[in-house]
Parts: structure tokens; C-alpha cells; sequence
């Protein structure tokens, strides 16, 4: 599990803003996290109809970068700053607000025909690090936020490369998945949890959840 967290940067400026009833805003959101922040979106501007957001979905450390850059007021990630930006925020005297909005977390799935139901985190591990494992495993980005929240709870400082591939984004994890038997896919758990909406049961029924228990 981990928390979604939308970080707005205070602009220091005279120029008028935009209220929350109205005006256009950009904002830069983590993939992962694409289908519940469409949601809070529709129905925001359902809410406040003069109210504009224009969403740009990618890698979460370009998310952070592109709110340095002054490219967007708001990211939306799953973390909070870590160190080195939190230095570059003081240097630059950058106010900010951070805001816990909701929960998500990482969901492992593979092939519907594979015999595979439950990995323990340690089974998790050995495929992440060791040179040796075969287990190939696909995330959507290559500096995916889903495998940081592994490596930061597996307390994993290194990875092995060779068996580790980007899909560019989730809905291609989705597919890769269902072609090779063999793979592992990591995404977003809000890109299947939504039992409201058709396309996302559509795509958890193109796929298996795996379990992932704490001890064997």
C-alpha cells in the first residue's frame, strides 16, 4: 500500500490565479496513477463546470521535475519529496502545499493460465536482485514509482537489470501479460479495483492477481 500525494507549488507572483470554482490549471500525474485521478477529475469539473484541469500523465520523477520547471502547479505521485529536492525547493524558495488524497497500491498479475497464485515477499526479492533468477519481470516505466515503492519496502539497493523490462505504461503491462505466460507485471492496483466502471473489470479479467504473502 502506499498514499497518493498531490504537491501544488505556490506561485509567488502577482498574476491572478485560478480559483477552485474556476480557470484552467495543468497539472503532471504519475501513470500509475492514471485511472482514479481521471476520475477525481470528472467529477471535480462535474462539481465546478468553469473549472478547467488539463492532466499530463508520466513518470513520476518528471511529474516532480516538470513542477520545478513551473511547467504545472500540481504533481500528483505517490511520495513525498525526498531529500535532494527538498533542497532545491529551499535554495529556490519555492512555497509548497502537500496533500494526502487517497490510497493505492502495487499489484502483481500474470498470464490467466499461469499456475502461479502466490508469491512471498522474499520470492518477490530474489527476482528483483538476483543474477541468477530467470523470472522476468515487466513494470511500466523504466523508472516506474511501482518498482521505487518495492525496492524502498524490500530495502532493495540495487537491482538486476537483465530481467527487468519497461512497457511504457500500464495498459501495455496489461497486454504484455497476456501474451507471455512467463512474465510477472507490476501496476497500479486503481488500473483494476474500479467494480463501477467497465473498462477497468474488463482489464482485470484479462489477467490473474497474485497473492503475496509476508512469510512462506
Amino acid at each position: 500500500l502506499f498514499t497518493l500525494i498531490s504537491v501544488a507549488a505556490c506561485n509567488t507572483s502577482t498574476q491572478s490565479e485560478p480559483s477552485i470554482y474556476e480557470g484552467t490549471v495543468n497539472i503532471a500525474v504519475d501513470e500509475s496513477l492514471k485511472p482514479i485521478i481521471d476520475a477525481q477529475i470528472a467529477a471535480y469539473v462535474n462539481h465546478y463546470p468553469k473549472a478547467k484541469i488539463i492532466p499530463t500523465y508520466t513518470s513520476e520523477q518528471k511529474a516532480i521535475n516538470d513542477l520545478f520547471k513551473d511547467s504545472v502547479t500540481i504533481a500528483v505521485t505517490t511520495r513525498a519529496f525526498n531529500e535532494n529536492e527538498m533542497k532545491v525547493l529551499k535554495s529556490r524558495e519555492i512555497r509548497y502545499i502537500e496533500t494526502r488524497m487517497a490510497i493505492d497500491a502495487v499489484v502483481l498479475i500474470v498470464n490467466k493460465n499461469s499456475s502461479d497464485s502466490t508469491l512471498t515477499l522474499e520470492q518477490i526479492k530474489t527476482y528483483l536482485t538476483d543474477k541468477n533468477s530467470k523470472k522476468k519481470l515487466v513494470f511500466d516505466r523504466a523508472n516506474s514509482s511501482n518498482l521505487s515503492i518495492l525496492m524502498e519496502k524490500l530495502n532493495i539497493k540495487e537491482i538486476n537489470t537483465d530481467n527487468i523490462f519497461s512497457a511504457d505504461g500500464n495498459l501495455n503491462v496489461i497486454e504484455s501479460v497476456e501474451k507471455n505466460p512467463s512474465l510477472i507485471g507490476f501496476i497500479g492496483y486503481n488500473w483494476i479495483s474500479d467494480v463501477n466502471d467497465k473498462a477497468s473489470m474488463d482489464r482485470k479479467n484479462r489477467i490473474k492477481v497474485l497473492g503475496v504473502a509476508v512469510n512462506k
